[in-house]
């Protein structure tokens, strides 16, 4: 049985590319560690568009799998995930937005910490919103990656999430920053947004407009469509920084809270 690792992806606000990169980030993480990972959507104001990404119309939902009595075992699995080609498994939280009222924390707390003896790591693809769905999606997480793009509005928002984040109690050392469609030629360095934000930033995706909105016609994200661009590197050199320092087994071993919902 694995014992996955659960990585969190928040926004600093909506249309940051964090579909993208969850979508991407997890194909890169499984075809460069071989290992079983799952994508579980729980973004409430974007549901679906992890589907649409991914070519995939799942069947099952995190709220049935929140649900389930009784055994669990990979044939009960094999009933809820949606598979990719790239081998990478998929799992919407609900169906339909008017479904999101009938998810409760305790689906999501329940269904994780059954998910995370199937994983190696489960990514989930969380909104732009501290609510009680996310929080206890954080309370479940070894790793919390905020997105970000080098804009100063962007950055005042990303200020406030993770502020939000920290007050709840969580390790700050569990919070850190992608900084996504970063050109040279414009915008704000890397090292200033790390200083900015007081957190170190542990990715820096190139803007590579052609390469993503192709990705997104054809459904087919670019880390099997476009393998050779500097985008999909600077996801492999992500995912390996990962790897190398390794953070998500240092990351674990933190004191997380069990009832930050209380906080908010």
């Amino acid at each position: 049985m694995a014992t996955g690792y659960v990585i969190s992806v928040l926004g600093g606000k909506g249309g940051l590319g964090k579909s993208t990169f969850a979508v991407n980030y997890s194909i890169a993480t499984s075809i460069d560690s071989k290992s079983k990972v799952l994508l579980v959507d729980l973004d409430p104001k974007a549901c679906g568009d992890l589907g649409m990404l991914l070519g995939l119309k799942p069947k099952r939902t995190l709220l049935e799998l929140g649900s389930h009595e009784g055994k669990f075992d990979p044939n009960s699995l094999q009933n809820y995930v949606a598979v990719h080609p790239s081998g990478i498994h998929y799992l919407p939280s609900v169906l339909e937005p008017e479904q999101i009222g009938s998810l409760d924390p305790s689906h999501v707390g329940k269904g994780l910490s059954l998910l995370t003896g199937f994983y190696n790591y489960i990514i989930v693809d969380l909104g732009s919103d501290i609510d009680p769905l996310t929080v206890k999606a954080l309370e479940n997480s070894s790793l919390i990656y905020v997105l970000t793009l080098p804009e100063i509005l962007v950055l005042h928002h990303t200020r406030r999430i993770i502020e939000k984040v920290q007050n709840l109690l969580f390790p700050p050392e569990m919070i850190k920053l992608v900084v996504n469609r970063f050109s040279a030629t414009k915008g704000i360095s890397p090292q200033m947004i790390q200083g900015n934000l007081k957190k170190p930033v542990l990715g820096v995706i190139p803007e590579d407009e052609l390469t993503t909105v192709n990705s997104m016609t054809k459904a087919q994200p670019f880390i099997v469509g476009a393998p050779r661009t500097e985008i999909t590197k600077s996801y492999f050199f992500l995912v390996r920084n990962i790897q190398q320092q390794q953070i998500l087994e240092k990351l674990s071993q933190l004191k997380k809270p069990s009832d930050a919902i209380s906080r908010l």
